[in-house]
């Protein structure tokens, strides 16, 4: 097949969802598909021009073509960039889909990637060129799962959202517990539940180190004050902390982290580090024996997913797509729970035996749920599925 991929952010720009993207159409090429993707530019004023990122490049063979856009800032965007990509992304698109056919080679369909605004491409794509698509939603897209942003464009866009939803064929996404928030705003939507992946020779096999890792986008449904909180005063016994990622909340955990270590009451070395370069923070993931995951709201974490497949002591909240990414090889606790976090976290610093036995049972649930093999069937078959409908309107 030949596959238009569309999503507003891709590596290195974004978070798990474009990390996701990124994986998902290797994953397509190496099965023997045609994967073109159209994401947005990135212009970096701490760069040169010949530092930017390319217009066009090729990587493992996907095509990724950049189109303008106003975003100013690399750890997010906000509604308006987000309307620029897609009034560039429409027209780009237009172009690589006449030229497709025009040389015999015309797209099978379009994989498209959140609702809004990537959506919305679509929607005028298939009108205008009769291109049939599917859509995966994340999260963020979806209304009532980002207390921290979106809450007023969703109750504007309402009545958009509702039309984009039932437009597809099917709509995709990765837990059941997302699928059903979907349904709440949709009903009509016709929803398919297909989980991550993971690639299980990803990460090295290497003896763990006394190091915990937090790793995700810094917004405060991330929970990631609630674990400063749950270190204050305790014993790390000789644990080193690293947490990762990049967002609008990093200057209040920064404040929150200065604060707690000038009071006294960080035992231990605990760093910010902010965004970091892949191969360090897949360094951290081989060599860290504890990951924490405190985020009250997440789908299905592509972090969560490595640390799983690290062979990780996990550590999360008990919500959302948590559990159904998990199982029982995390111990799980109350979102925003401070007391049971420091609990969970004493238990597993003093005891290594049981952070191999849960690294090696969260091993184990992502080699025999979360492969690609089995995602790539499901979405082969929709795809399909989506080409069949659209012919036959």
């Amino acid at each position: 097949m030949k596959i238009l991929m569309l999503c507003y952010e891709y590596p290195p720009i974004g978070g798990g969802a474009a990390i996701y993207v990124k994986l998902i159409s290797k994953e397509l090429v190496k099965q023997g598909h045609s994967v073109d993707v159209v994401t947005m530019q990135y212009h970096d004023r701490k760069k040169q021009d010949h530092e930017q990122l390319p217009s066009q490049e090729a990587d493992s063979g996907v095509a990724i073509y950049r189109v303008p856009c106003l975003r100013k800032k690399v750890e997010v965007c906000t509604t308006i960039e987000m309307m620029t990509y897609c009034w560039s992304a429409y027209w780009f698109c237009s172009k690589l889909i006449k030229k497709a056919k025009e040389a015999g080679q015309p797209y099978d369909i379009n994989h498209t990637h959140f609702i809004i605004p990537t959506g919305l491409v679509s929607y005028f794509l298939k009108r205008k060129h009769g291109l049939p698509y599917v859509v995966t939603m994340h999260g963020s897209d979806v209304p009532g799962y980002n207390p921290d942003r979106f809450q007023l464009q969703h109750k504007l866009l309402r009545p958009f959202w509702k039309v984009l939803a039932k437009d597809p064929p099917f709509v995709t996404c990765h837990t059941r517990a997302l699928g059903q928030l979907i349904l709440k705003s949709q009903p009509k939507a016709d929803v398919v539940i297909i989980p991550n992946a993971v690639d299980p020779a990803y990460f090295k096999t290497v003896e763990k180190k006394k190091k915990i890792l937090l790793s995700s986008r810094l917004l405060p449904r991330k929970g990631i004050q609630h674990f400063l909180e749950a270190i204050a005063d305790m014993d790390l016994k000789g644990f080193e902390v690293n947490i990762t990622g990049d967002g609008p909340y990093r200057q209040e955990l920064e404040q929150q982290l200065s604060r707690l270590k000038q009071e006294g009451k960080i035992k231990g070395k605990v760093t910010l580090r902010g965004w970091v370069p892949k191969a360090f923070l897949n360094q951290l993931y081989e060599e860290s024996l504890i990951f924490v995951f405190p985020s009250v709201m997440d789908n299905f974490s592509m972090a969560l997913l490595d640390a799983m497949n690290a062979r990780m002591a996990i550590i999360a909240a008990n919500c959302a797509g948590n559990p159904e990414a998990t199982g029982d090889t995390a111990i799980l606790v109350p979102g925003g729970d401070i007391g049971a976090l420091r609990t969970a976290l004493q238990k597993l610093i003093k005891d290594k035996q049981l952070c191999q036995e849960y690294g090696e049972k969260a091993k184990q649930r992502a080699l025999e749920n979360f492969t690609w093999k089995k995602t790539l069937r499901q979405y082969e078959e929709i795809f399909k599925k989506a080409g069949n409908i659209n012919a036959a309107e």
